[in-house]
């Protein structure tokens, strides 16, 4: 990772998929509801109760492919460790850290986002960044409200009407 945060806690996370994907919704052999990862992990574990984390990825990723998800589980830890350690829900290790705490390597500017589909045109429209403005204060209106390069003439340009743009 470019910025790491390191803490003295074992702690490792799985997830349904990358930061920017979304993690869909399925449902058990039963029927019942629930997470599509979650549904996995469950499906794992009962085929099999000494996995390592490699073994667990693995078949995590199988479980969601034959049901026809193209989402990725993703592992995240606040220290390496070898994927061949045994996975459990009671099994830290010792802190190996160097250092406690974010390693700042690189600063990213921030990237705004367009805003796309029905919602988005609904929220300009409703006057959302006119009450956000009210409580910034009289500095940032100018910019927001229409001045060339401000944000409703950028959404303007970008294709979205509304409030009057």
């Amino acid at each position: 990772e470019t910025n790491p945060y390191h803490s003295r806690g074992d702690v490792v996370m799985l997830s349904g998929c990358e930061d920017m994907d979304c993690s869909a919704d399925a449902s058990d052999r039963y029927g019942n509801p629930g997470g599509a990862m979650t549904t996995a992990l469950c499906d794992a574990l009962q085929g099999n109760r000494s996995l390592t984390y490699r073994d667990l990825l693995t078949a995590l990723r199988r479980n969601l492919q034959r049901r026809g998800f193209t989402q990725r589980p993703q592992l995240t830890s606040t220290q390496r460790f070898d994927l061949d350690r045994h996975f459990g829900f009671d099994d830290a290790i010792a802190n190996r850290n160097p250092k406690i705490g974010r390693t700042l390597r690189k600063k990213f500017p921030p990237k705004p986002r367009r805003m796309e589909g029905p919602l988005a045109s609904e929220l300009l429209e409703a006057g959302l960044l006119c009450g956000f403005t009210a409580t910034l204060g009289t500095d940032f209106a100018g910019p927001v409200m229409g001045a060339p390069g401000s944000v409703i003439d950028t959404m303007t340009d970008m294709g979205y009407s509304g409030m009057g743009a």
